[in-house]
This record gives structure tokens, sequence and C-alpha cells, in this order.
């Protein structure tokens, strides 16, 4: 009797295991099955600098017409600089409604065929809770939610009519949280949520959504003098009550420890996230999700899969052995303990 069950757990897992290994197989043949994307048309979102840079030149070099909407004309012009006559910029405050409109009516009257929208724009801003003003979430969300809202639905009736792609760039951060980001992670879980929705409302039309989820990458998101004058920024809006809680040298010791954190994380490649986009745009079957960054595939998004008290305790470890610095209220609480313990 037990030998029978024995032989029936390990024929039942090389039954499982051999599942496993046909559905990777057919999903791996699947991923890499391509649409012909030269000559069709990609409007990208941000592409100032960073990542919707990158994406724009590269789909640029792959023959398609990209349409770059740049928040400046500096910016605009040094990608047009950079690209083909096929590239067209276009001067986008995703946060502005009559700026989208005016990029909506443009597109309409220029008679475009839009086969794929890339919300890319994002900013970030940092610090602990209570020294980030509401105005900080606010901006933050009005750029990274409000504003890939804004223009998925002002560009939606363009990509419906071709049954083309939509790639929403959120970010790990909308799957963990982190300490110091609270305004930035607020914003990306709202996002992955509407992608999310967005994935499934428009799959009767034969839109496909995909979302990119980057780790830590070297760009000017996390440019530290951009980091700095957040944290600066946020704290002077602080009031009286919280400053005297943190201290003034809480926030000047963060400028170092965001230094290194990033430093530590941080990849040197960020053309590997272009390449998630443009795969998202030109895969016949495109994922659903773009996880990429060692720092994604290894700790934040397994960090997902455990217990919140696990990954508490394993922030609460880090915290005790690094050299991130404690609120001066914290500080002055433990010394007390201590000198309580030596009477």
């Amino acid at each position: 009797m037990l030998h029978d069950t024995f032989e029936s757990l390990v024929a039942g897992a090389l039954v499982v295991a051999g599942l496993a290994v046909l559905h990777s197989l057919v999903m791996l043949y699947l991923r890499s099955r391509r649409v012909d994307i030269a000559g069709k048309v990609v409007f990208v979102t941000g592409c100032d600098h960073g990542f919707g840079n990158l994406v724009a030149r590269r789909l640029d070099e792959l023959e398609v017409t990209v349409l770059a909407g740049c928040l400046t004309e500096q910016g605009a012009s040094a990608l047009r600089e950079q690209s083909s006559s096929r590239l067209k910029t276009y001067i986008l405050d995703v946060t502005d409604e009559a700026s989208v409109a005016k990029v909506a009516q443009q597109l309409k009257s220029q008679n475009v065929k839009l086969w794929g929208l890339i919300n890319n724009a994002g900013i970030m801003d940092g610090g602990p809770i209570e020294t980030t003003s509401l105005a900080a979430y606010k901006r933050v969300s009005d750029v990274n939610v409000f504003g890939m809202i804004s223009v998925t639905k002002a560009l939606l009736p363009f990509i419906r009519a071709s049954k083309g792609r939509i790639v929403n760039v959120c970010s790990v951060a909308g799957r963990v949280s982190a300490m110091q980001l609270s305004a930035y992670c607020v914003s990306k879980y709202a996002a992955e949520a509407f992608s999310d929705v967005l994935r499934q409302e428009m799959a009767v039309f034969g839109v496909k959504v995909s979302i990119i989820e980057p780790g830590f990458f070297r760009t000017p998101l996390i440019d530290q003098a951009r980091v700095n004058a957040a944290l600066e920024r946020n704290w002077e809006s602080a009031n009286d009550e919280v400053k005297e809680a943190y201290g003034s040298e809480f926030v000047l010791a963060m400028r170092g420890v965001s230094q290194r954190i990033f430093g530590a994380f941080a990849s040197n490649n960020p053309s590997k996230v272009a390449d998630g986009m443009v795969h998202a745009i030109s895969a016949e079957y495109p994922r659903s999700r773009y996880i990429i960054g060692w720092d994604a595939n290894l700790l934040w998004i397994p960090s997902t899969f455990l217990p919140s008290v696990v990954v508490d305790t394993f922030f609460n470890i880090i915290v005790k052995l690094s050299p991130l610095p404690l609120p001066r209220a914290v500080l002055l609480e433990k010394n007390a303990a201590r000198k309580a313990k030596r009477i």
C-alpha cells in the first residue's frame, strides 16, 4: 500500500513537472513571435531623458514612427538631434488636461494611425511620511497616476481602432513598499491597479496592455541632486513638532544613506528597461508584466510572497545593522533607557 502511494506521488510529480516544462516551452515560443512594427506609430511620454528617451531612440532605430512627448523644448530638441526625421516631438505636460487634449487633437487632425502608447512619464519624491507634505503626494501622483490616466483616456480611441498596445511604466515600488518613498510607492501602487483594470477591460477590443516593473536603475530619477532637493523641500514644509522629533541631522544623514542605497542596488544598464518596452510593443504575445533588474527579480518581487511580519523584520534588521539614521526623539528615548539601566 505504502509503495503504491509512493509510486503515485512520484508519477504525479513527474506529470506536474512535465506540464510545467511544456508550458515554459510553449510560452517561450509564443514570446518569440513578433509583429512587424516597422512603419507603425507609437506615442511615448516622458522622452526628455531616462527610459523614455532611450526607448524613443530604440524604436526609431527599428523604423517605427515615434511621436515623443517631451516636457521641455530643450529635451525635445536634443532628442530630435539624436534621431531620424521620422521621429516627431510634442510638448506635453501630462498633468495639464489642456496640454493632453491639444496633443490628442493634433493626432486626430493629422489622421494618425496610432499602434502603441508607452506611458513612461514619472517623478519621485522621498523622505519619511511625517516630513513629506501633502503637496508632495499630490505632485507625484499627478504625474505618475493621473497623468497616465489622462493620456491613456485621450489616446485610447486611436489604440482601440488599431487593436494595438499600451505599455505602462510602473515599478517594483508598486508591488512592495519601501521606507522613505511613501509618495512614490502610493503612486505606483495606483498605477499598477489602473493598468491591471485597463488590461482586463481592453482585452475584448483586442488591445494588449503590459506593465513594466523596473528595479533601481541609474537614471535622472535617482539623481542625487534631485533626491537631496526633495528631502530638503519636504523638510522645510514640515511643522515645528515634526522637525523637533526628527532633527535636522536626520535629514542630513538621509542624503548619504540614499546615495549608498542607490549605489548598492541601482543597475548601470537602463537599456534593459527599453528592451522590455520594445518587446511589449512588438511581441505578438507580450507579457502582462516585465520585471526588470537583478534587484527586482532577486529581492523585491520575491519579498511580496513572504508574510508581512517577515518583510518587516528584514527591514528592521537592516535599520539596526546599517548606518540608517534614527529620528532625534528615538535617539533621546534610547539614551534615556540606557541611563535608567545604569542606575
